[in-house]
């Protein structure tokens, strides 16, 4: 790896392999057929999701002290925007997880099992909690600490925007590869006025 850092590295490896043994315990949940609560199912779900493994690539170049990246604000950033690409990817596959029989691994589904709701009411409970999540994303984006060296200054700040960018694009993302959407039928506009 000629671009990446060794501190890159590091990074990588070690989210990498926690989300390889979460693939483990993916597979064994649905071996069980194992319903988890909704705590349960976010502690599991945010390593299961990939993000904190993908995300790190937004570093490749960069040396971020392992010490910087566990800074509370850092921290904070990257478990909110895993939750709303979870809830994002949740949201846009549940159509296709429910008419396969395989949603036990879905936000939506757990909401309205647990919390007895209609899809409206969980789809109007999870967008409550994803604004949350916004709001906690954005106060710590504002808040990231500065350090004595401008270098990682410049560089926490390009990683903290990174961040921001792969939520705004995983909100996009399933429009364009329509993993989750009948291929078959066009999608349509709908303007309001």
């Amino acid at each position: 790896m000629h671009i990446s850092t060794p501190t890159f590295q590091h990074h990588f490896i070690d989210k990498f392999q926690i989300y390889l043994d979460s693939m483990v315990q993916n597979a064994q949940d649905r071996m069980e057929d194992h319903n988890r609560s909704i705590d349960e199912y976010f502690e599991v779900r945010r390593v299961t999701i990939g993000v904190k493994a993908a995300v790190i690539i937004n570093g490749i170049e960069m040396n971020i002290p392992e010490a910087v990246m566990r800074n509370e604000r850092i921290a904070t950033l990257i478990a909110a925007a895993t939750d709303m690409i979870l809830i994002a990817n949740d949201v846009y596959s549940y159509n296709v997880e429910q008419a396969r029989g395989d949603d036990r691994h879905n936000l939506v589904a757990i909401v309205m099992r647990t919390e007895n709701l209609s899809l409206v009411d969980t789809l109007d409970w999870i967008s409550s909690l994803h604004d949350k999540l916004v709001q906690k994303f954005l106060d710590a984006f504002h808040q990231v600490p500065h350090y004595n060296d401008p270098e990682i200054n410049r560089q926490v700040a390009e990683f903290a925007a990174g961040l921001g960018n792969w939520v705004c694009g995983y909100e996009l993302w399933p429009f364009e590869v329509r993993r989750d959407h009948n291929v078959s039928v066009p999608l349509r506009a709908l303007y309001l006025i």
